[in-house]
């Protein structure tokens, strides 16, 4: 019997509903369909990966249960807003999800666990290597801003720029030139030891990564465009 590829993913985190806590909990965790689909069709066997002792988390990591661990996308990090009412914001992660995420990155790398960060897992690799956000790209840049952001039903497919001596670069620039975008935020440059692998024409870094320890990070979502199956196979070797 063929060994599994396996592939966790974080899940997002939301309230449980009023009255709902003393029997459930406080918190709901969900995943969307779309990473489980990517994953099906990369030849991968998805999971999801919940909040836990970082303990337990190192145990699991250190035995190889996880070939490779996406932090997925999700709402604005409250650790990167000066003012907490700053009206262009239409939802900010609860903190617990952007601590327990930085606590995961952080254990993937103790262990040699391989990271692809998704928009809001671009942002906490970004958080968790002490990079600053640059909380709202249009009021930053004004009139040459690119449109990043869209809606969830209808995120912006904007052009990228390839550095092809990377291997995200070298990998997708002969496939698109155009990714699914759904942000407002960006980092305001890659982490020290990375390398920018893409940028859009408003100078936002799309993705970077640090190809030593296999850690990969892409600001827009491969889940819901041509590029996510290429790169997970790529990132796993599956091709």
């Amino acid at each position: 019997m063929t060994t599994p590829v396996v592939i966790a993913f974080t899940t997002d985190w939301s309230g449980t509903g009023e009255g709902e806590e003393e029997a459930y909990g406080a918190w709901d965790h969900r995943l969307h369909q779309s990473y489980i689909d990517l994953a099906l069709s990369a030849g991968c066997t998805p999971v999801s990966l919940l909040p836990q002792p970082r303990e337990k988390l190192e145990e699991l990591l250190r035995w190889g249960r996880a070939d490779l661990v996406v932090l997925t996308g999700g709402g604005d990090l409250p650790e990167s807003f000066e003012a907490g009412d700053d009206e262009s914001v239409a939802s900010v992660s609860f903190a617990g999800r952007t601590h327990w995420e930085i606590s995961v990155y952080r254990s993937c790398i103790s262990s040699g666990t391989p990271v692809l960060g998704i928009c809001h897992g671009l942002q906490v690799m970004a958080v968790a290597e002490g990079v600053r956000l640059l909380p709202d790209i249009r009021l930053e840049i004004g009139e040459g801003a690119v449109d990043h952001h869209g809606t969830p039903g209808s995120p912006r497919n904007h052009r990228v720029e390839w550095n092809r001596d990377t291997f995200i670069g070298s990998l997708l620039a002969g496939e698109t030139d155009q990714v699914s975008s759904y942000h407002h935020q960006g980092v305001l440059s890659a982490p020290p030891g990375f390398r920018i692998a893409a940028w859009t024409s408003d100078g936002i870094i799309e993705a970077f990564e640090d190809i030593d320890r296999r850690l990969f990070a892409v600001q827009w979502h491969p889940e819901r465009d041509r590029t996510g199956i290429p790169l997970l196979q790529a990132i796993l070797g599956l091709k």
